[in-house]
């Protein structure tokens, strides 16, 4: 058998994708205050020329200069995604965002700021937030730092934790736990022998 050489040229390079390269157009940091309904002039404006399909995230005004440029830092409050960005986010303005109540309770809604990153195909919202909860996830343990103001996964597991901490009945908190490990057989039969 013939021995083949290998040369730095014949190997092939593989490069990973980044999904950040999808971002067409950006917004930066902005006060909630500025953000206007989806019907304005102004939206309409910037819709027309970038589309309503975008990843916008959520911070204080005190930790912009940290987070700089970064689209994952520690300070980074909440990233959500939306396919009528100024509609999702004049929600927040109108105290309707999931993010809403969090916010209002914790923060002066005058320290929030917002900024938009406009991705140009709708089918690719779920992949670049997900590329930015992901880089969050495993540098700093959380999708990002506001994990009580989503409306989602992580959110919901914050508010059960917190019900439960109220919970000063041993009878009850057994009666959650037996009813935790019912649920947890449920869900094993449920996706047992399932392909991913």
């Amino acid at each position: 058998m013939k021995e083949i050489k290998m040369t730095s040229e014949k190997i092939a390079t593989i490069e990973r994708f980044d999904p950040t390269t999808l971002i067409s157009g950006k917004l930066d940091w902005m006060p909630v205050s500025e953000l206007r309904g989806p019907k304005s002039r102004t939206s309409a404006m910037i819709t027309d020329k970038n589309g309503k399909n975008a990843i916008y995230q959520i911070a204080l005004a005190k930790d912009i200069n940290d987070i700089g440029d970064s689209l994952v830092n520690a300070n980074i409050g909440y990233t959500g995604k939306s396919t009528n960005i100024f509609g999702r986010l004049y929600a927040l303005k109108l105290n309707k965002h999931s993010a809403s109540p969090y916010i209002k309770n914790t923060y002066d809604i005058k320290d929030v700021r917002i900024r938009v990153f406009f991705i140009a195909d709708g089918d690719s919202l779920d992949t670049v937030e997900k590329y930015l909860h992901d880089g969050a996830e495993k540098k700093f343990g959380y999708r990002f730092a506001w994990k009580e103001a989503s409306g989602g996964i992580d959110g919901t597991i914050m508010r059960i934790q917190d019900l439960i901490d109220r919970i000063e009945s041993l009878d009850i908190l057994k009666e959650l736990s037996l009813y935790l490990d019912e649920r947890a057989v449920d869900v094993f039969k449920s996706t047992w022998k399932q392909e991913d």
